[in-house]
């Protein structure tokens, strides 16, 4: 039984599987993405040993510039990425989040790696100091303004999945009747949190959203 809202802010929509876990558990899933996102083109060399991409937005960027390069192996961060990337389902390895990407790549020997990220993404340190690190900005984030968003007041349950998506959601906070849980997609999403009931999902994945709720 449905007694339950939760409003899921992010740029990818729940896949069909996700909504009726959350449905199973008695929440309606409402998916709003607040952020659009413009597109970089950049050069790249003849050749990588990998390449990174920490999101969809990657994805779709690289798929804009790749272009006669040549790549051994693909890192990704979660399905909807590698779903992008048809092409290359061979060579893709698809990591739960970037945690999990950062730990694979500092395992490997010295590599040529391509890392493609947004404006807002941060680079592992340790990553420049063990490998050759080629880094593109490939997209940029700002605010979906063509968004019209209605019939969120009763909203219990609120996951951010980015730190530019509770921000941006500030705007339109005052549409909630009432006091809601929020639920960070990792600790960076929440950098910007005040909120006295919350929940930051250390390296999340899906199932640690459905263990929380």
């Amino acid at each position: 039984m449905i007694n339950k809202k939760i409003l899921i802010l992010k740029s990818e929509p729940l896949s069909e599987q996700q909504s009726i876990q959350l449905i199973n558990k008695g929440y309606q899933p409402v998916h709003i993405n607040l952020l659009k996102f413009q597109y970089h083109e950049f050069q790249l060399d003849n050749h990588y040993d990998y390449i990174f991409l920490n999101s969809p937005n990657g994805a779709v960027s690289l798929i804009n510039n790749l272009k006669n390069t040549q790549f051994d192996y693909l890192y990704v961060v979660g399905e909807q990425s590698k779903k992008k990337l048809q092409e290359y389902q061979q060579k893709i390895t698809v990591f739960k989040n970037q945690s999990e990407l950062i730990d694979a790549a500092l395992a490997l020997q010295k590599s040529n790696i391509l890392y493609i990220i947004g404006n807002l993404s941060e680079i592992d340190e340790r990553l420049k100091q063990q490998h050759n690190l080629t880094i593109k900005l490939g997209y940029e984030t700002i605010p979906n303004d063509e968004i019209n968003i209605t019939d969120i007041s009763d909203v219990n349950t609120i996951v951010y999945y980015s730190k530019s998506n509770y921000d941006f959601f500030q705007n339109h906070i005052h549409l909630l009747k009432n006091a809601v849980q929020s639920i960070f997609w990792g600790p960076k999403a929440s950098l910007s949190s005040n909120d006295e009931i919350k929940i930051i999902l250390q390296n999340p994945t899906f199932e640690d959203l459905l263990n929380v709720l």
